[in-house]
């Protein structure tokens, strides 16, 4: 079971896969550069006291700060066929550094939404 699946654009604007793996938030981060434009989908454990574990997925958007703005602009044009390809995830990150895309962003982001019985850790790898 994969962890985590990172998509970009080739040079002719192809989607075209970059990176899969079971290394979580940490190993898709070392992937990403600024002059590029990714999204994908990690998976997150969300673990309570009474032990139960739950998955989490966190679709991520990621334009890099180096890249172009009508680049951006034409990326953006895909972001509903991404959204549906993803289909499931239970939230959503937008990301221009990797300083946005910590561990302690994306907990936020998904406590936020936990409802009444919050977990009490995630776990990303």
């Amino acid at each position: 079971f994969f962890y985590r699946v990172l998509l970009t654009y080739g040079d002719n604007g192809e989607i075209i896969l970059c990176g899969k793996g079971s290394g979580g938030l940490n190993e898709m981060r070392k992937k990403l550069k600024d002059n590029q434009i990714y999204v994908g989908v990690i998976r997150v454990r969300a673990v309570d006291d009474y032990g139960s574990q739950r998955a989490k997925f966190v679709y991520i958007n990621y334009v890099g700060v180096a890249v172009p703005t009508l680049r951006a602009a034409r990326a953006s044009m895909h972001k509903h066929d991404f959204e549906r390809l993803f289909n499931g995830y239970h939230i959503q990150i937008y990301a221009n550094s990797q300083e946005e895309l910590s561990e302690d962003n994306i907990i936020a982001v998904l406590q936020a939404c936990a409802g009444a019985h919050k977990p009490q850790a995630y776990e990303f790898a």
